[in-house]
């Protein structure tokens, strides 16, 4: 039998300790555990240990009540876009990681600051010391007496402890919580890269520093945390293959993965009574760990409701339940379930006859699809043979960014029809979703823009033809352009966040009701995004208007031409855009005044729904008024295409 230190991690790491120290327990060793006075689980007394008590006072609220926030705040994480969520998780993984390593330096300090408690450890000769190295206030104690170490270990600093303890390939081993397999894809192993290194960077400019000056000040000069971390003698980790992907692993590793799982033992009549009820098919037990006290409400629902498809008794934590939902009373599995089924889980929190848009929505999808991707072809084509010949200047890089826009929405409509005709369910997952519901915002607020673009450029060549020359360049177009794209990318951004994918019944780019961020986001939309285009064109319509009537110099064609370009812009926007924005204004304005959402939602459902499928119509319109109803444009495209050519004149022959 041997002295062992113990200087474990609290919580549920804890709870898997104990495991191990009772079977210790049994084979006769001594076991002295390390504790602090503020500990949640270790107890100061036991009879098979004895305990050493740290007196130190937590730098920060770090207990049970931190860890439910941090559940709390994880679940509504899962309602961002899978870019903004990469960013929160990470700036909350970095400030927990540094709350609770401030914590255990405070820890550490303190015990080595303690000349007393210091002496008492080193008299005590110690064979070796066992550890979770979590955090690493047990690795620094052990090698401060110069013991040998043995982890019980799954996690290290930033990340999975198998990256300390043997060669990880990012580009086959799955970084934790990407969900990845082994067998990655391109953008899969590098996403998996990426997130690998924001570890590497969390592990050396935000925890390492936090030891520096104890290293300094306890230990010899060139002392290294990470070394001393690799140091161990025999790695106990809490995995298993059953589990885990394959990867390199190292001799001095025992995998102990269900160490914790005992013999099956007696249980009470009322649950036997239960179990057995269950006939052929069996029980579901619903357990979520010592962390997850409650749920929020939607979440419930929708677990029940997977529950209420299965043939198995389902035992879940009554606890649980009841914070979770608030009903008064726990009562079987069945009838609950039927409980929270009662409400309507088909589109959300709101009963709305989903299927009405299905025919008039595809109709317009289809129509804009077949027609407006070959118009969108030939005119970028004609666009193209112009910009060969020197003519177009700025007019028509606007017009080409405006069809590159056209041509990004219409490549999305077929899976949009699809969508319809599945009844409103997405089948092609989370991201599928959140980047068509993307591509929409983009193309929307991208035509929008490039529509003001054009008109604004009519506006300063014929109200100030001298002035502005020299900001009429076709440099200066496409700096505006790239302008116009970071700001449009940027602000649907926005749009996305939270996700546009309700994952519980399949629907993308619908919420019924819309949270009040969203509604926020959309009122902001209406603003930017059609008033305030609104504005300019009105604007610039009249001056244009104002300086052609009383321009003698001016021909009758080249006004009407002129003009006819700006009644052809102002019949888009108001056609296409009119309907959608002045309808979300009156949806989202009402959402956060009214108390009855539902009802508003059934009220403007399918006029909300047509016209937000109007939009997709620009897609249609852009180039046949634009590149078709160009001169120039329709000379090089006739140039161009064979079928339009016209042979050239033959000369009579002399007989």
């Amino acid at each position: 039998a041997g002295r062992i230190l113990v200087f474990p991690e609290d919580g549920s790491h804890w709870l898997s300790m104990q495991v191990i120290l009772k079977e210790l327990h049994t084979r006769g060793h001594s076991l002295t555990v390390v504790r602090s006075s503020a500990s949640w689980y270790i107890q100061d007394s036991c009879p098979i240990y004895t305990f050493v008590t740290v007196n130190y006072n937590q730098i920060e609220d770090v207990g049970p009540v931190f860890f439910e926030t941090l559940v709390q705040r994880s679940l509504a994480l899962q309602r961002m876009t899978p870019i903004l969520r990469f960013f929160e998780q990470q700036k909350d993984v970095t400030a927990v990681l540094k709350s609770f390593h401030c914590e255990a330096l405070g820890l550490i300090s303190t015990m080595l600051d303690d000349a007393s408690l210091m002496g008492r450890l080193q008299d005590a000769k110690f064979d070796l010391m066992l550890t979770d190295p979590a955090f690493p206030a047990g690795v620094l104690l052990a090698h401060y007496l110069h013991v040998p170490m043995v982890y019980n270990v799954r996690w290290l600093n930033a990340g999975e402890a198998h990256v300390a303890l043997a060669p990880s390939p990012p580009s086959h081993v799955p970084v934790y919580n990407s969900l990845f397999s082994d067998r990655m894809g391109i953008l899969q192993r590098t996403e998996n890269i990426l997130r690998y290194l924001v570890s590497v960077l969390q592990e050396h400019f935000v925890i390492l520093p936090i030891y520096d000056k104890l290293l300094k000040r306890h230990f010899p000069a060139g002392s290294d945390l990470l070394t001393m971390q690799r140091s161990a003698d025999i790695w106990l980790m809490r995995v298993d293959f059953i589990f885990e992907f394959p990867r390199p692993s190292m001799p001095n590793t025992v995998y102990i993965g269900g160490f914790q799982c005992r013999p099956a033992q007696p249980i009470p009549a009322e649950l036997e009574d239960f179990m057995q009820s269950s006939g052929e098919h069996g029980v579901v037990v619903m357990s979520l760990g010592v962390m997850v006290t409650s749920l929020p409400k939607e979440i419930t629902e929708a677990i029940a409701a997977a529950f209420a498809k299965l043939p198995q008794k389902i035992i879940w934590s009554s606890t649980l339940m009841l914070r979770s939902t608030g009903y008064a009373e726990w009562v079987q599995v069945r009838p609950l379930v039927s409980l929270i089924l009662s409400t309507d889980l088909t589109n959300g929190s709101c009963h709305l006859p989903l299927e009405i848009d299905r025919a008039g929505l595809t109709y317009i999808y289809s129509l804009a699809f077949s027609l407006g991707l070959p118009s969108n072809l030939l005119s970028l084509w004609g666009l193209y043979q112009l910009g060969r010949s020197g003519g177009g200047g700025c007019q028509l890089v606007y017009i080409l960014n405006l069809l590159l826009s056209d041509l990004l929405q219409l490549l999305t409509l077929p899976l949009w029809i699809l969508y319809l005709q599945g009844a409103h369910h997405w089948p092609y997952g989370s991201i599928t979703c959140q980047l068509v519901g993307y591509v929409f915002y983009v193309n929307v607020y991208a035509s929008v823009f490039f529509l003001c673009l054009i008109a604004l450029d009519r506006f300063m060549a014929i109200v100030y033809p001298l002035s502005s020359r020299g900001l009429r360049k076709v440099q200066l177009a496409a700096l505006s352009g790239v302008v116009v794209w970071t700001f449009t990318f940027l602000f649907c951004l926005i749009g996305l966040y939270p996700s546009v994918f309700e994952p519980q019944h399949g629907l993308c780019l619908e919420q019924y009701p819309v949270s009040p961020r969203y509604a926020y986001f959309k009122i902001a939309t209406v603003a930017l995004g059609f008033l305030m285009p609104c504005s300019i064109l009105g604007y610039t319509s009249a001056r244009i208007g104002l300086t052609l009537r009383n321009s003698p110099s001016v021909s009758d064609y080249e006004r009407h031409r002129i003009m006819g370009t700006l009644a052809v812009i102002t019949i888009i926007f108001i056609v296409v855009f009119g309907p959608y924005h002045m309808v979300s204004g009156y949806r989202f304005v009402a959402l956060l005044l009214t108390e009855d959402q539902c009802a508003l939602e059934r009220s403007v459902y399918l006029w909300y729904r047509i016209c937000y499928g109007l939009t997709s119509l620009n897609t249609l319109l852009d180039p046949l008024f634009y590149a078709f109803l160009c001169h120039d444009a329709r000379l090089n495209l006739r140039r161009s295409l064979p079928c339009f050519r016209t042979p050239p004149p033959t000369l009579p022959t002399q007989a």
